[in-house]
């Protein structure tokens, strides 16, 4: 569901959390009254200390460490993009679109197996409701940040052209960030190769009605934001069925 190593990339979700800041307090503790006073609450203090902590991060790698940027992704920033962007103010954003369907399943699926770890009772169809209105909100915010964005400094990647063509988008992304993925490229393909011959990349199952939901309930609440970037599923192709003329039948019998 979600791999993790002491040598593997993470999310700096931890960070903001030094700050009691975050949704990775809601993902584990039925606390509802907290969600809403985060929602209401300016930021940037959480993200300032993330500034800070990041730069610790650096000094501690040591003076030779080579200084590249920092790639930073959580579904928090959703929520903050006004405040992240009062403390990085030069930060390229990188905007990925994905089914919401998906997007609730997966969330709902993820919070179910962390409320099952740290808290005493978890109700499945209490989180497929709260989860379903937290990513409304952060689909508001992030668009309405979104459109205040200069177009030089933001990205739409589709999800399912990552799933197609990874080298594809990525080299799309490098070209936004005015950087040379040549050299990157190869420890890509490296990491792509080894995550799926150790089958680290195994398909996340879930189902929203285990959640008290469906995709046409779901879908519906996000279809203004999945028409605007082409998200919803493509049909399955028709099976192709050759037809044969009689007489060859005939001769085939």
């Amino acid at each position: 569901m979600h791999p993790t190593g002491p040598f593997e990339p993470e999310e700096e979700l931890g960070l903001l959390v030094q700050s009691a800041w975050g949704m990775k307090h809601e993902a584990q503790w039925r606390i509802p009254t907290y969600g809403r006073w985060a929602e209401e609450e300016d930021a940037t203090p959480a993200y300032s200390h993330l500034s800070r902590l990041l730069r610790l991060v650096h000094w501690a790698r040591g003076r030779n460490a080579p200084r590249k940027p920092w790639v930073l992704k959580t579904p928090q920033h959703m929520l903050d993009l006004p405040a992240l962007l009062r403390v990085f103010p030069e930060a390229k954003l990188i905007f990925i679109h994905r089914d919401p369907a998906k997007v609730v399943g997966s969330s709902c699926s993820l919070v179910w197996n962390q409320m099952t770890i740290h808290s005493d009772e978890a109700d499945p169809h209490w989180i497929g409701e709260h989860w379903l209105d937290k990513t409304s909100l952060q689909i508001d915010r992030m668009q309405a940040a979104r459109r205040r964005i200069h177009p030089n400094q933001r990205i739409d990647v589709l999800y399912r052209d990552m799933d197609a063509d990874w080298e594809d988008v990525m080299r799309r992304v490098y070209r936004f960030l005015d950087m040379d993925i040549g050299p990157a490229l190869p420890a890509m393909q490296r990491y792509v190769r080894n995550a799926k011959s150790q089958h680290r990349w195994q398909r996340h199952r879930y189902d929203l009605t285990s959640f008290g939901l469906d995709q046409k309930t779901v879908r519906g609440r996000f279809e203004r934001y999945a028409s605007a970037f082409d998200l919803h599923p493509k049909p399955a192709r028709p099976e192709i069925v050759p037809v044969m003329q009689q007489g060859a039948r005939q001769a085939l019998a």
